[in-house]
């Protein structure tokens, strides 16, 4: 209500993209190999830290940093690859 009264709030039009977008970024994530969703899961959704997710994931903590930079760097090819294919 807050970001209404003051001008923040998005646009009906901006709130569809912003909701789309989301959706695509969901379906990529889960066409990633099952390790690299649960890191990004934990990590972003969760927001644990990576000790946490180490515990959870029952591996060291250098291991999930090096698995949470290649699951990062995979989407973020996934994203420019699946922008590319629209024309963007």
């Amino acid at each position: 209500m807050l970001e209404a009264a003051y001008g923040f709030a998005d646009s009906p039009e901006e709130t569809v993209v912003q909701q789309s977008t989301v959706a695509d970024i969901a379906e990529l994530i889960n066409g990633l190999p099952a390790d690299y969703q649960e890191v990004l899961h934990l990590r972003l959704m969760e927001d644990f830290s990576t000790r946490e997710t180490a515990a959870v994931m029952g591996k060291s903590m250098l291991s999930v940093k090096a698995l949470y930079r290649r699951a990062k760097k995979k989407l973020a090819a996934e994203l420019k690859e699946g922008g590319e294919a629209h024309g963007s």
